[in-house]
């Protein structure tokens, strides 16, 4: 089963950078001051079963940007939400709860992960978590901790072994690993998916 993947978050957060660290190539056209990314662009990650979904950001400065983040997240079967800082705004989350309410897909898994701000401060990523937990959104996580890396240390190829830990660990949930089986997100999404046509099938039963 293939599944999309979208890196969600503001403008300028990383997000195409993030594409080209978990494909360990460049792929995906980035910049710093500049959009560089107008509209949803497709990424299959090869040997996965896995598509990553690079959008323009919330908060977008060209006209047009922003909706185009919205029509093409509908189909999203998960989402990557990169924070630019280690505490989730209430207005980034007003937007991730936006995107989960567009298509007909539902609540989906979302997995958070810092560009590195602070990213050692652990009582405000508590905060971060229990914000997403309070809005349903039950993020993934690793060790009950946000993975973290730096998108612009990554740009010049100064990542340190932080940035690394980041990285393998979305690299293993997204199926980057030398085991021909599904990723641990395919399946978590197939779950999701099963339980909510029961949910769905139960609630048409009992109107009826």
């Amino acid at each position: 089963m293939k599944i999309k993947v979208a890196i969600i978050g503001d403008f300028q957060d990383g997000k195409s950078t993030l594409i080209n660290a978990l494909s360990g190539q460049f792929r995906a056209e980035t910049g710093w001051g500049t959009a560089t990314t107008s509209r949803v662009e497709e990424y299959p990650l090869p040997g996965t079963d896995c598509i990553l979904l690079d959008t323009p950001g919330f908060n977008a400065p060209r006209v047009g940007d922003c909706p185009s983040t919205y029509s093409g997240v509908q189909d999203a079967d998960a989402f990557i939400l990169l924070l630019s800082q280690v505490q989730a705004t209430d207005n980034l989350l007003d937007e991730v709860q936006r995107c989960m309410k567009m298509g007909s897909k539902g609540r989906r898994p979302i997995i958070p992960l810092i560009n590195d701000r602070d990213r050692n401060n652990r009582a405000i990523q508590d905060i971060s978590i229990a914000k997403m937990h309070r809005r349903g959104f039950h993020p993934i996580l690793f060790g009950n901790e946000i993975p973290c890396f730096n998108a612009r240390r990554w740009e010049k190829g100064r990542q340190d072994e932080d940035d690394y830990v980041g990285i393998r660990r979305l690299q293993y949930l997204l199926g980057i690993h030398p085991f021909r089986v599904p990723s641990p997100l395919t399946l978590i999404c197939s779950m999701m998916r099963i339980t909510q046509q029961v949910i769905h099938a139960l609630t048409n039963t009992q109107i009826r």
